[in-house]
């Protein structure tokens, strides 16, 4: 017996057919609370937990881990890419050419930064399943999100979230950016809000030269 399942595992039709039994035996017929394992509460009483393997992530997360990934290498996000371009593209129009120097020169000191927190945090976003979404976390939901990326935000700004009980799961997403996984500046507290700082400014300016040229 033993020689012929051996025999018939070597047939890959018949081997992904085994597989797929078996997941559907451990996890096809249970709850969704089986895929995850808890991670940490934040401040706000809220319980977040992640898939204990990255195959269990649902495709609509991976997208945006991908796309915030991209960010980070770029060092901006796209809500304030497009606000950027909204704005610049209103000067150009309008021809004040010195607030589209101002506009590219300030962009130029923005992409010098290590990396965009923002981006950061929605990758943390992305990557936890909210208390609230485990039945739904399939399907992407922005005001979720960004109720997440808020609480996130500020429980890591005040060090009461600390990056050392989440930066194995980032590490393992990272590999995959351009940012360096060996630089462990990226998991300090002093840094991150450093880099929070220099981010609001450059998008509370956004907002300061896009009121001014709507005048």
């Amino acid at each position: 017996m033993k020689g012929v399942i051996n025999l018939l595992a070597k047939i890959p039709a018949f081997r992904k057919a085994v597989l797929l039994y078996a997941f559907d035996v451990q996890y096809g017929d249970s709850k969704e609370e089986v895929k995850l394992d808890y991670r940490f509460t934040t401040s706000s009483g809220k319980k977040y937990y992640t898939y204990i393997k990255p195959d269990f992530i649902p495709i609509a997360r991976w997208n945006e881990i991908e796309t915030r990934l991209m960010e980070m290498n770029s060092r901006v996000n796209r809500e304030t890419l497009s606000e950027f371009s909204k704005t610049t593209k209103v000067a150009a129009e309008r021809g004040e050419l010195l607030t589209v120097a101002r506009l590219m020169g300030e962009l130029e000191e923005r992409i010098d930064m290590l990396y965009d927190p923002h981006a950061l945090i929605r990758i943390i976003s992305a990557l936890y399943i909210r208390e609230d979404q485990i039945e739904s976390a399939g399907v992407w939901n922005d005001r979720i999100e960004d109720s997440k990326f808020d609480d996130i935000k500020k429980d890591l700004e005040s060090g009461s979230l600390l990056f050392f009980s989440i930066s194995e799961d980032l590490r393992n997403v990272l590999t995959f950016s351009d940012t360096s996984t060996g630089d462990y500046e990226i998991f300090e507290k002093r840094l991150l809000k450093n880099q929070i700082k220099q981010t609001e400014a450059f998008d509370q300016m956004l907002k300061k030269i896009k009121t001014a040229i709507s005048k």
